[in-house]
């Protein structure tokens, strides 16, 4: 409303003075310049008008300054205010990533007093307990295949010529193992039941063992007997299996 009335008196009034000014001027000129109590009330009328006029325009031209300054201080304020909390999110990220960085290599750290040894000893016992197992059964399978089949020397040195098989270690060719009602087929099946619990050995290797125990494979050649050992997987007394386990289970 303030604003208002000094803007119209801005406009208005300097018209009303100039009119005046112009009408005082015709006025004199009629009254061939000789001044009269009308003419001092008309000066003192449009000096009234005049100052009112420059007040008018110094108070608009504060109030326009003002309103500029004013514009100009939340435009810094907002920029700094905007700066800062960048800022401040940057520092919060960094803090945050250095914060991650500690947590990770405190995780990766190994405390000076934990020890190897135990857990490598451990594995290792874990190892030859899986080996003894693995042979344990080896030789249970065996004996249970030929206790009807095979006289019990026969038997034990058959058992010791799997347990170096499965060492990966030379067989003597002293051993000689005769079998009763067993065919070159359950011989061959036998050898891979044993090749297949005993992997990753060669069957190459099985096709030796099985040539150099069993008195029956003496005059067969290797390759035949290895390109035998699965024929015929569910015929015979000794048949194919795939899990030796099975048969302590049963």
């Amino acid at each position: 409303m303030n604003q208002k009335y000094h803007e119209f008196a801005g406009k208005f009034l300097p018209v009303v003075a100039v009119s005046g000014i112009v009408a005082l001027l015709i006025r004199l000129k009629l009254m061939d310049g000789k001044p009269d109590a009308f003419f001092f009330n008309i000066i003192f009328v449009l000096m009234l008008v005049f100052f009112i006029t420059m007040y008018s325009h110094f108070v608009l031209l504060g109030e326009a300054l003002l309103d500029l300054i004013t514009r100009l201080f939340r435009s810094k304020n907002k920029h700094d205010t905007q700066f800062m909390e960048e800022n401040k999110i940057v520092v919060d990220d960094q803090k945050g990533i250095e914060m991650t960085t500690e947590i990770s290599i405190d995780l990766l750290k190994i405390p000076e007093a934990l020890s190897i040894d135990p857990i490598r000893k451990a594995q290792y016992q874990k190892i030859l307990q899986q080996e003894s197992d693995k042979l344990s059964i080896g030789s249970d399978y065996t004996q249970s295949q030929f206790a009807l089949y095979a006289s019990d020397e026969n038997i034990k040195a058959l058992c010791n010529a799997v347990n170096l098989y499965s060492k990966k270690e030379e067989i003597p060719n002293d051993i000689s193992v005769q079998t009763k009602e067993l065919t070159n087929l359950d011989l061959y099946h036998f050898g891979w039941n044993i090749w297949n619990h005993f992997r990753p050995i060669k069957q190459e290797e099985t096709a030796k063992l099985l040539k150099s125990v069993f008195v029956s494979l003496h005059d067969i050649d290797l390759e035949s007997i290895k390109s035998h050992l699965k024929d015929e997987p569910k015929k015979g007394i000794i048949k194919i299996q795939e899990n030796l386990a099975d048969d302590q289970k049963a």
